[in-house]
C-alpha cells in the first residue's frame, strides 16, 4: 500500500466469491490513498475507478477468463505507452528471442 498513488492504477481481480467483500475493503484502502482502481471482476463494483465486468461462469473456468482480460489490458496498455510488445525485457534469462 505504501506504493499507492494517484498516477499508478492499481488493478484488481475481484471474483464474487468468499473473498468479495476482502477486495471491496482493499478498493476501500486504496482509494483512502488517492489511488485509482481498475478492477475486473462478474459483479459491478460502484466505488472503482473503472470495472471491466466479465460474464459470470463457474468457478473452474473463471481464471481463464480473468486472464485473458489481464492479457488483453496489458497488451493494450503497452501498445498505448508504445513499449516494444514483440519484445520485453527482462526475459534473456528464461525465454530467448530471435
Amino acid at each position: 500500500m505504501a506504493l499507492i498513488d494517484k498516477n499508478i492504477p492499481c488493478v484488481l481481480f475481484a471474483p464474487n466469491d468468499l473473498m468479495f467483500e476482502k477486495n471491496i475493503s482493499s478498493i476501500q484502502e486504496i482509494k483512502a490513498r488517492d489511488g485509482k482502481v481498475i478492477t475486473i471482476s462478474d459483479k459491478d463494483i460502484h466505488n472503482a475507478d473503472t470495472n471491466i465486468q466479465i460474464p459470470s461462469t463457474i468457478d473452474e473456468i473463471y481464471p481463464f477468463l480473468t486472464a485473458v482480460v489481464g492479457q488483453l489490458l496489458a497488451y493494450h496498455v503497452a501498445d498505448i505507452l508504445e513499449k516494444d510488445i514483440d519484445k520485453p525485457r527482462n526475459l534473456a534469462k528464461s525465454v530467448t528471442v530471435k
